[in-house]
């Protein structure tokens, strides 16, 4: 079995120097990176194979030409030996946490060995993967883990949820004096205004107000069907959250001891017991919804139905009370698919439709990072075009920030306004100033990263660097 000793090596007495993560990993003409300044004095003597970014903290991931990995300081001293481990660095403050995996083969007793049937080698072996979880500046372990290869899905999630609470991982930390505690775990759902859901066993869940201080809902169960009345007749609505079939996908409440039902993300707000007044039309529109949404801050819910021919949503309204409604009148709530695209509200209200080009139809609307007026918007011109158009929308200026003309966009950098654009399908990538409406540099390449990552073709050969943004400053020989 392969070892850590990455605590060994850890040295906490040198002070970084707090300007290194404005150092950029500077690639040479012998295709080996050196960190330098902004004016291009070398700050590292030593050169890298592949190098990071340094944290705010003085700390870098660096590669060998073995692709092995390592982590330096500020000065150049290694504070983790190169090895097959994976190292990903997060900063809280002026802490660094670090993960660190790495893959062994463990010996498994003879009862779960692999016997194979049809003759040849025993499997005796699994491969397992270690990760560890642990605070540079302080050493302290907050969490070390064996678990087969196949069943790993770590990746190191650090949240913010006020100045001394931070969720890592699914699970719950205070920071006091530079110490992590852990005080709660198993954290399946993070929710605003400082509550989250935490899995209390295989089937039960629990909601915790930790602004308050109190345990909101306990004991309750994941469930894909609500039990009600319509009408003082009872009702199952059975398909919620269909797997299969929807391409919503969040979490239903239920406490059996009250037959209460509690939807994704206001969990405190019970279902109605009854819906009233509802109509045969509305009865059948009932029997097929797939999603729940409790709209935060309201007494409102939200039940959409799904037309699979094209996958269009359609939607009823229900207050607390069990009252259907024709319209809710809320602002800046989104319901989101999987991949991000909204399916709540509808396209026009977003947009109207004198807005969408001639021949052009909505194929996805999706929010833009910190902003509560601009969408990304692609057109297409049906399910068997190959064809797109992609722009900014401004909802409330009601005008193209971004004209659709382009294949593609994706945001880099929302203060500055700087998008990447793809303008042809297989075309590449340039970097535009909404700002100054014109392109940022003269190159353009393959893929484009908001932390100025870049990559480009060269010689039959992909190559990879960094850029300015804001410039098109190129960070190579």
């Amino acid at each position: 079995m392969k070892r850590l000793y990455f605590l060994s090596f850890i040295i906490t007495y040198i002070l970084q120097d707090k300007d290194a993560s404005s150092w950029i990993p500077f690639l040479k003409k012998d295709n080996y990176y050196q960190y330098v300044d902004k004016n291009l004095h070398p700050k590292i003597n030593e050169t890298f194979y592949n190098a990071s970014s340094f944290t705010s903290t003085g700390f870098a991931v660096v590669n060998d030409n073995n692709l092995r990995s390592a982590l330096i300081n500020s000065k150049g001293q290694y504070i983790i030996p190169y090895s097959e481990a994976e190292i990903t660095l997060k900063t809280i403050d002026d802490l660094t946490l670090a993960m660190i995996k790495i893959e062994y083969e463990k010996n498994l007793p003879i009862w779960n060995w692999d016997w194979n049937i049809m003759g040849g080698k025993i499997k005796k072996t699994e491969e397992y993967v270690r990760v560890d979880l642990f605070c540079l500046e302080t050493q302290q372990i907050l969490s070390q883990e064996k678990i087969p290869t196949e069943e790993d899905e770590n990746e190191l999630y650090v949240r913010q949820i006020d100045k001394n609470h931070y969720f890592i991982n699914n699970n719950l930390y205070k920071v006091d004096q530079k110490k992590f505690k852990k005080i709660d775990e198993k954290i399946v759902h993070l929710l605003d205004d400082k509550r989250y859901l935490k899995s209390t066993d295989e089937n039960n869940f629990s909601l915790i107000d930790l602004k308050n201080k109190k345990l909101n809902l306990t004991n309750v169960t994941d469930s894909k069907i609500i039990r009600t009345n319509v009408n003082g007749k009872a009702f199952i609505m059975g398909s919620i959250n269909n797997p299969y079939r929807s391409t919503y996908k969040t979490m239903l409440l239920e406490d059996s001891k009250n037959n209460s039902f509690y939807a994704f993300p206001n969990f405190e707000k019970k279902f109605p017991n009854n819906i009233q007044n509802a109509s045969q039309e509305q009865i059948k529109f009932l029997n097929l919804v797939t999603l729940v949404y409790s709209v935060p801050d309201t007494d409102y819910f939200i039940l959409g139905k799904i037309d699979y021919s094209n996958w269009q949503y359609y939607w009823m309204y229900l207050d607390k009370n069990g009252n259907i409604l024709n319209h809710i009148d809320v602002k800046d709530t989104y319901i989101t698919e999987v991949r991000g695209y909204i399916l709540w509200p509808n396209a026009s209200q977003i947009i109207a439709e004198k807005y969408v080009p001639e021949n052009w139809q909505i194929k996805t609307i999706e929010t833009i990072y910190k902003s509560k007026d601009l969408f990304k918007i692609i057109l297409d011109q049906g399910e068997e075009s190959r064809t797109q158009k992609t722009g900014v929308w401004n909802k409330e200026k009601s005008t193209w920030e971004i004209e659709p003309k382009f294949h593609q966009l994706e945001l880099l950098n929302v203060n500055k306004q700087l998008y990447s654009i793809q303008k042809e399908r297989d075309g590449e990538l340039i970097i535009y100033s909404n700002e100054f409406k014109k392109q940022i540099g003269s190159n353009s390449y393959q893929t484009i990263y908001n932390d100025g990552s870049v990559s480009k073709k060269e010689n039959n050969k992909t190559i990879y660097y960094k850029i300015d943004l804001s410039t098109g400053k190129e960070y190579r020989e």
